[in-house]
């Protein structure tokens, strides 16, 4: 999700799959539930998660249980594409969004999505 606005009660997200579509997130009231503590606590709070972000370079040689890549273009460089894919742990942890771009996109025959993954032959031959 991506955050478009924010507000005093209420925050507007749209999921990166989807910018077109919006969601309101509200300000919701917690309160302790505590029988031991003769003092009860109230507070309002959004119900969001933090999420991190960082550059495919900056990620190399680290590992996460879960990993999101967001492709608005194409790698830019020899062996960047394996980089960002090879993080996760699992592959079911793993979810990458692709803008569609004439050098990337989804497949209409198959439904397949596509990325261009750039190689220099010369790096890979002594």
């Amino acid at each position: 999700m991506v955050v478009k606005e924010l507000g005093n009660n209420l925050i507007l997200c749209s999921p990166l799959s989807r910018p077109h579509k919006r969601y309101n997130v509200p300000r919701i009231k917690l309160s302790t539930n505590n029988t031991e503590s003769p003092v009860s606590f109230r507070r309002t709070q959004f119900p969001l998660r933090l999420a991190y972000a960082m550059t495919i370079n900056k990620s190399q040689g680290q590992t996460f249980d879960r990993v999101g890549i967001a492709l608005s273009q194409p790698v830019f460089t020899h062996g960047q594409l394996y980089v960002a894919l090879s993080r996760v742990r699992r592959f079911e942890d793993l979810r990458v969004n692709i803008s569609p771009r004439i050098d990337q996109g989804i497949e209409l025959r198959s439904g397949s999505s596509f990325t261009r993954n750039i190689v220099f032959r010369e790096v890979l031959q002594n």
